[in-house]
């Protein structure tokens, strides 16, 4: 009598995970593993998924740009930390004004200086 030819293993597969649900997709939906294959069988996760969290916003380069705008464009300037002011960024959105206000003021302080309005 022959005797049935044993099913090769592979000695260097990494070991299969133990049956169970796991997370698959996600919606929070689960799926059962049946220790070789994937099973129909459905399941929800205890946890709910992760909801994205809005972040606040900084206006980083809205500041930046309301600084150079500042001593450039004094004008430019400060509408853009008029702007800062009304984002909720009070602090560097008056600090911008202020800058911008002062930079109008000394190149009025300029031109009258080198006779410009005569």
């Amino acid at each position: 009598m022959s005797e049935a030819p044993e099913t090769p293993v592979d000695v260097h597969a990494p070991p299969q995970p133990p049956p169970g649900f796991y997370e698959w997709g996600t919606e929070g939906r689960q799926r059962w593993w049946d220790g070789e294959r994937w099973a129909d069988q459905w399941g929800m996760s205890e946890t709910p998924p992760a909801q994205a969290v809005a972040t606040p916003k900084d206006y980083r380069g809205l500041q930046i740009w309301g600084w150079c705008m500042a001593i450039l464009f004094p004008g430019l300037g400060l509408a853009l930390g008029i702007v800062l002011i009304v984002k909720g960024k009070k602090k560097p959105g008056i600090g911008i004004v202020v800058l911008a206000v002062a930079m109008m003021i000394l190149s009025l302080i300029y031109l009258i200086a080198t006779g410009y309005y005569d």
